[in-house]
């Protein structure tokens, strides 16, 4: 997703969009430091997914009572690929999104010297790609029915429409 920054953004500066040197420090990024965000009121679970940065962990929020997924992206990882960006538009979209139905809710942003941190409301079931795939691997029939497919494919509209609503442009639809 990419959003173009507007100085009738409250809390962003343009720089904010331009500056990945913005992650060296929480004053600068705008992520609070764990300790801070309430980091330690956390605890592990399990590991839900892996990816090239992050790590994805299902945890229990000791405040609130509910399990909510802990994303963990290695700051040395962004910064080699050049990547750092992506993480700081990441965070704007999703607080700029919410609250909608569809868009998971971001609960807080924290960091640490080696990772970004951020706590996300749970989405259990996985994406599309998944559904599909799993899907495919236990039947020979159809993939989805197609009740299925329109609501996906609804979905996927409402979605697209709120992101335009709020000026982000989505450029990654597979």
């Amino acid at each position: 997703m990419t959003r173009r920054p507007s100085a009738d953004d409250p809390g962003t500066s343009a720089d904010a969009f331009t500056t990945p040197a913005s992650l060296a420090s929480p004053a600068d990024s705008g992520m609070e430091d764990v300790a801070e965000a309430g980091g330690g009121d956390t605890s592990a679970v399990r590991t839900i997914n892996r990816g090239a940065f992050s790590t994805v962990t299902l945890v229990l929020d000791r405040v609130s009572g509910r399990y909510c997924a802990l994303k963990a992206t290695r700051k040395a990882d962004l910064l080699r690929v050049g990547a750092a960006l992506s993480v700081v538009r990441e965070k704007q979209a999703l607080l700029a999104l919410q609250p909608h139905p569809f868009v998971v809710q971001l609960f807080w942003t924290a960091q640490d010297a080696d990772h970004l941190y951020m706590l996300l409301q749970l989405g259990l079931g996985g994406d599309l790609r998944g559904v599909l795939l799993r899907r495919r691997q236990s039947s020979y029939g159809p993939a989805l029915a197609e009740e299925h497919v329109r609501f996906y494919a609804s979905v996927l509209v409402l979605v697209l429409e709120h992101l335009h609503a709020k000026g982000f442009v989505y450029r990654d639809l597979k």
